[in-house]
This record gives structure tokens, C-alpha cells and sequence, in this order.
């Protein structure tokens, strides 16, 4: 809502200062600490970002497709280092693409992670229960329902597919 409307609903609105040197100091340790991690960011905003890390999770051959790691053990260690670095909780939404990081991310929100596979994923080897794991879904399922509450049915563009 813009600030002239919201005036007109609550004339004794008062409003505080943005502190633009803060955001941008938080802003600038997040990043370089997301950046220990992977160097391949593509920033949303002064606290939103895409991270490639699948360089860190696997290593895919023609002989073989082995995971170096849980993308949650991931997201779980990235978060404690983003929290000790700038005193901010995290969000870590892991996705097999874009879409489903995304969806992923706001199921997470607040300060959770969530894993959301696509169904062509073949899920072997990750735990039914993990302290590092609130959420793991199957998106030919489980990711369907979830985007059954997304106002998704509005466009009449947009198809409901799930890669």
C-alpha cells in the first residue's frame, strides 16, 4: 500500500526512517558470506538471492550420481553462518529448479528451510525424519496440493505443470 493511502485510512500514521547504511552493511556481510559457499549468485534483493550449489551437492558422470551432501545439511549450515554474521535469521528454499526453489523458499518462511523435488527426481537416500529436514515433498504429490493454495487459477496463461 502506498503511503498516501495508507495516510487517508490512518491519519495519526506516524512513519520511522529507513536506515539505508544498516541495510546496506547487513546486506553486504550476507552476501559475502553466502559467497564462501558458491560464487554463483544471482541477487533479487538487498536480502534475496538464487544460488546455484549444485557443484556442491553432487557429482554427476556417466558412471555415477553421488550427493556429497543433503541440501538441508546445506541450508542448515548456511543459515547458522548467515545468523552468526549478521545477528538475521535465514530462509533456504531448495528446489530441482527455479520455480521450485521458489515455492519452496515461501513455505519455508519464516526463518525454516524446505526441499522441494521435482517428480522426475528419484528420492533414495534421504531420511523420513531429520532435526535438519521441516520439509521434503515430492512435488508430483505433495507439491501439487501446495500449488492448489496459490492463486495460480487466475491466470489463465499460467498452467499448473511441474517439471
Amino acid at each position: 500500500m502506498h503511503l498516501r493511502n495508507a495516510r487517508k485510512l490512518c491519519p495519526d500514521l506516524r512513519t520511522v526512517p529507513y536506515e539505508f547504511d544498516a541495510f546496506y552493511q547487513v546486506a553486504e556481510v550476507f552476501y559475502k558470506t553466502v559467497s564462501r559457499f558458491c560464487l554463483q549468485i544471482e541477487a533479487l534483493s538487498c536480502d534475496e538471492m538464487y544460488v546455484d550449489v549444485t557443484e556442491l551437492l553432487g557429482v554427476r558422470n556417466e558412471k555415477a550420481d553421488i550427493r556429497l551432501t543433503s541440501p538441508l545439511v546445506l541450508g542448515a549450515l548456511l543459515r547458522r553462518h548467515v545468523s552468526a554474521a549478521t545477528q538475521c535469521t535465514a530462509t533456504c528454499g531448495f528446489g530441482t529448479n527455479r520455480l521450485l526453489a521458489r515455492l519452496a523458499t515461501k513455505r519455508a518462511k519464516p526463518n525454516s528451510q524446505a526441499l522441494l523435488l521435482g517428480s522426475a527426481w528419484r528420492c533414495l537416500d534421504l531420511p523420513s525424519s531429520s532435526a535438519t529436514a521441516s520439509i521434503c515433498e515430492l512435488a508430483s504429490q505433495d507439491g501439487s496440493r501446495y500449488l492448489d493454495d496459490l492463486p495460480l487459477s487466475h491466470y489463465q496463461e499460467c498452467n499448473r505443470v511441474i517439471v
